[in-house]
Protein backbone atom coordinates (compact mmCIF):
# COMPACT_ATOMS: atom_id res chain seq x y z
CA UNK A 1 0.00 0.00 0.00
CA UNK A 2 1.28 3.45 -0.83
CA UNK A 3 1.36 6.37 1.57
CA UNK A 4 -2.02 7.72 0.49
CA UNK A 5 -2.28 10.31 3.28
CA UNK A 6 0.71 12.32 2.07
CA UNK A 7 -0.23 12.07 -1.61
CA UNK A 8 -3.97 12.74 -1.31
CA UNK A 9 -5.50 15.87 0.19
CA UNK A 10 -8.94 17.45 0.28
CA UNK A 11 -10.10 20.70 -1.30
CA UNK A 12 -13.22 22.83 -1.21
CA UNK A 13 -16.26 22.97 1.04
CA UNK A 14 -17.18 19.39 0.11
CA UNK A 15 -13.66 18.07 0.91
CA UNK A 16 -13.12 16.58 -2.53
CA UNK A 17 -10.11 14.19 -2.64
CA UNK A 18 -7.30 15.55 -4.84
CA UNK A 19 -3.63 14.92 -5.45
CA UNK A 20 -1.76 17.25 -3.11
CA UNK A 21 0.93 18.05 -5.68
CA UNK A 22 -1.34 19.35 -8.45
CA UNK A 23 -4.92 19.45 -7.05
CA UNK A 24 -6.29 17.09 -9.73
CA UNK A 25 -9.40 15.34 -8.46
CA UNK A 26 -8.96 11.66 -7.63
CA UNK A 27 -12.31 10.90 -9.30
CA UNK A 28 -11.13 12.46 -12.59
CA UNK A 29 -8.00 10.31 -12.67
CA UNK A 30 -9.88 7.12 -11.79
CA UNK A 31 -12.71 7.81 -14.22
CA UNK A 32 -10.22 8.27 -17.04
CA UNK A 33 -8.31 5.16 -15.99
CA UNK A 34 -11.45 3.04 -16.39
CA UNK A 35 -11.55 3.93 -20.10
CA UNK A 36 -7.81 3.92 -20.75
CA UNK A 37 -5.83 1.15 -22.43
CA UNK A 38 -2.73 1.68 -20.31
CA UNK A 39 -1.70 3.20 -17.02
CA UNK A 40 1.02 5.09 -18.93
CA UNK A 41 -1.61 7.12 -20.76
CA UNK A 42 -3.09 8.31 -17.45
CA UNK A 43 0.31 8.98 -15.92
CA UNK A 44 1.27 11.10 -18.93
CA UNK A 45 -2.04 12.92 -19.20
CA UNK A 46 -1.99 14.01 -15.55
CA UNK A 47 1.81 14.07 -15.15
CA UNK A 48 1.68 11.70 -12.17
CA UNK A 49 3.86 8.87 -10.89
CA UNK A 50 2.89 5.24 -10.36
CA UNK A 51 2.80 5.97 -6.62
CA UNK A 52 0.34 8.81 -7.14
CA UNK A 53 -1.81 6.69 -9.46
CA UNK A 54 -1.95 3.87 -6.92
CA UNK A 55 -2.81 6.35 -4.16
CA UNK A 56 -5.68 7.68 -6.26
CA UNK A 57 -7.05 4.17 -6.84
CA UNK A 58 -6.71 3.31 -3.16
CA UNK A 59 -8.59 6.45 -2.16
CA UNK A 60 -11.29 5.99 -4.79
CA UNK A 61 -11.89 2.37 -3.80
CA UNK A 62 -11.89 2.79 -0.01
CA UNK A 63 -15.58 1.95 0.20
CA UNK A 64 -17.73 -0.42 -1.81
CA UNK A 65 -21.47 -0.09 -2.24
CA UNK A 66 -24.32 -2.56 -2.44
CA UNK A 67 -24.44 -1.80 -6.18
CA UNK A 68 -20.96 -3.20 -6.91
CA UNK A 69 -20.96 -6.35 -9.03
CA UNK A 70 -19.18 -8.51 -11.55
CA UNK A 71 -20.90 -10.60 -14.21
CA UNK A 72 -18.82 -13.40 -15.67
CA UNK A 73 -19.23 -15.98 -18.43
CA UNK A 74 -17.49 -19.36 -18.36
CA UNK A 75 -16.56 -21.83 -21.06
CA UNK A 76 -14.38 -24.92 -21.10
CA UNK A 77 -12.37 -25.98 -24.12
CA UNK A 78 -9.49 -28.45 -24.49
CA UNK A 79 -9.26 -29.03 -20.72
CA UNK A 80 -9.00 -25.29 -20.03
CA UNK A 81 -11.56 -22.99 -18.49
CA UNK A 82 -12.03 -19.51 -19.83
CA UNK A 83 -13.67 -16.86 -17.68
CA UNK A 84 -14.75 -13.64 -19.36
CA UNK A 85 -16.00 -10.51 -17.67
CA UNK A 86 -19.19 -9.32 -19.35
CA UNK A 87 -20.16 -6.63 -16.85
CA UNK A 88 -18.82 -5.00 -13.72
CA UNK A 89 -18.96 -1.88 -11.60
CA UNK A 90 -16.21 0.74 -11.65
CA UNK A 91 -15.28 -0.16 -8.07
CA UNK A 92 -14.71 -3.85 -8.92
CA UNK A 93 -12.65 -2.92 -11.98
CA UNK A 94 -10.41 -0.55 -10.03
CA UNK A 95 -9.95 -2.86 -7.02
CA UNK A 96 -8.94 -5.73 -9.32
CA UNK A 97 -6.71 -3.42 -11.39
CA UNK A 98 -5.01 -2.23 -8.19
CA UNK A 99 -4.30 -5.78 -7.08
CA UNK A 100 -2.96 -6.62 -10.53
CA UNK A 101 -0.68 -3.56 -10.33
CA UNK A 102 0.53 -4.52 -6.85
CA UNK A 103 1.33 -8.09 -7.94
CA UNK A 104 2.72 -7.16 -11.37
CA UNK A 105 4.14 -3.62 -11.11
CA UNK A 106 5.72 -3.69 -14.57
CA UNK A 107 2.46 -4.42 -16.39
CA UNK A 108 0.83 -1.36 -17.96
CA UNK A 109 -2.25 -2.55 -19.89
CA UNK A 110 -5.33 -1.94 -17.78
CA UNK A 111 -7.17 -4.94 -19.25
CA UNK A 112 -4.37 -7.31 -18.23
CA UNK A 113 -3.95 -5.69 -14.81
CA UNK A 114 -7.68 -6.13 -14.19
CA UNK A 115 -7.55 -9.77 -15.35
CA UNK A 116 -4.57 -10.60 -13.11
CA UNK A 117 -6.22 -8.97 -10.12
CA UNK A 118 -9.58 -10.67 -10.71
CA UNK A 119 -7.84 -14.00 -11.18
CA UNK A 120 -5.94 -13.49 -7.93
CA UNK A 121 -9.12 -12.84 -5.94
CA UNK A 122 -10.82 -15.92 -7.41
CA UNK A 123 -7.78 -18.07 -6.60
CA UNK A 124 -7.80 -16.78 -3.01
CA UNK A 125 -11.43 -17.85 -2.69
CA UNK A 126 -10.87 -21.31 -4.16
CA UNK A 127 -7.92 -21.94 -1.83
CA UNK A 128 -10.09 -21.12 1.17
CA UNK A 129 -12.94 -23.30 -0.10
CA UNK A 130 -10.47 -26.19 -0.34
CA UNK A 131 -9.55 -25.56 3.31
CA UNK A 132 -13.28 -25.53 4.23
CA UNK A 133 -13.05 -21.87 5.19
CA UNK A 134 -15.27 -19.00 4.17
CA UNK A 135 -13.31 -16.15 5.75
CA UNK A 136 -12.97 -14.62 2.29
CA UNK A 137 -16.69 -13.80 2.36
CA UNK A 138 -15.89 -11.02 4.85
CA UNK A 139 -14.09 -9.13 2.07
CA UNK A 140 -16.43 -7.33 -0.32
CA UNK A 141 -14.24 -7.90 -3.37
CA UNK A 142 -13.69 -11.59 -2.62
CA UNK A 143 -17.40 -12.13 -2.03
CA UNK A 144 -18.36 -10.30 -5.23
CA UNK A 145 -15.83 -12.20 -7.35
CA UNK A 146 -16.73 -15.58 -5.82
CA UNK A 147 -20.46 -15.05 -6.23
CA UNK A 148 -19.93 -13.80 -9.78
CA UNK A 149 -17.94 -16.93 -10.57
CA UNK A 150 -20.56 -19.23 -9.04
CA UNK A 151 -23.38 -17.46 -10.86
CA UNK A 152 -21.63 -18.05 -14.18
CA UNK A 153 -19.87 -21.37 -13.67
CA UNK A 154 -21.79 -23.23 -10.97
CA UNK A 155 -21.33 -23.95 -7.29
CA UNK A 156 -17.75 -24.20 -6.05
CA UNK A 157 -17.17 -26.90 -3.43
CA UNK A 158 -14.05 -28.15 -1.66
CA UNK A 159 -14.17 -31.17 -3.97
CA UNK A 160 -14.52 -29.13 -7.19
CA UNK A 161 -12.15 -26.27 -6.36
CA UNK A 162 -8.84 -28.10 -7.08
CA UNK A 163 -10.09 -29.13 -10.53
CA UNK A 164 -11.32 -25.60 -11.22
CA UNK A 165 -7.91 -24.21 -10.27
CA UNK A 166 -6.27 -26.71 -12.64
CA UNK A 167 -8.68 -25.81 -15.46
CA UNK A 168 -7.85 -22.14 -14.90
CA UNK A 169 -4.14 -22.91 -15.27
CA UNK A 170 -3.21 -22.27 -11.65
CA UNK A 171 -0.39 -24.19 -10.01
CA UNK A 172 0.42 -24.23 -6.30
CA UNK A 173 3.79 -22.67 -6.94
CA UNK A 174 2.65 -19.27 -8.18
CA UNK A 175 -0.02 -17.29 -9.92
CA UNK A 176 0.27 -16.62 -13.62
CA UNK A 177 2.86 -13.95 -14.49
Amino acid sequence: MSDTKTVIGFRGPQSIPVLNRNAVQVSDICSDLIYSETTDRIRQRYNISDKELISCIEKYTEHSSNRDFVELACSTEDKEMYVETVGLSDWVFLVCLLRGKQKHPRLRKTEILYARGAESYIIDCFKEVIEHSNEFMKSDIHRIMFNGFQDACGKVTAEKAPELLRLLGYTDKEERQ
